[in-house]
């Protein structure tokens, strides 16, 4: 049927009544998890991005790249080069993820928190 920037309407022909029944996907998959599965994320996203920091020169445009691992059912980060695409396919620039810290640069924590609390809801 037709999408916008986030999710897509579905029709699917019932097989029991004939109707139609129509489904919302969401692009972005949501999965329902704990706190610790949060943590866990901007933990990953923390350490991609000190990867990045401590060897720029390895990347030609690095990009964080954030991943549902549908084996383990969990989200995945980490650091890539040369993606092309938006926060809504997990594509992030580098250069949103890095704070000036008093000894140079260093992860920002806050936008690891809120990327993780995008990706990830409560159950």
């Amino acid at each position: 049927m037709g999408c916008d920037g986030e999710r897509c309407v579905r029709k699917i022909r019932s097989l029991k009544r004939g109707r139609f029944i129509y489904f919302l996907i969401h692009k972005r998959p949501k999965i329902m998890a704990s706190i610790q599965d949060i943590q866990a994320l901007e933990e990953q996203i923390y350490d991609a991005v000190q990867e990045y920091i401590d060897n720029p020169d390895g990347y030609e445009n690095a990009t964080l790249h954030i991943y549902l691992d549908r084996d383990k059912m969990e989200y995945r980060a980490e650091m890539d080069d040369n993606l092309q695409g938006t926060e809504d396919d997990g594509i992030y620039s580098i250069e949103t993820l890095i704070r000036e810290g008093d000894d140079g640069p260093e992860p920002d924590n806050d936008r690891a928190s809120d990327i993780a609390n995008s990706w990830i809801f409560l159950d």
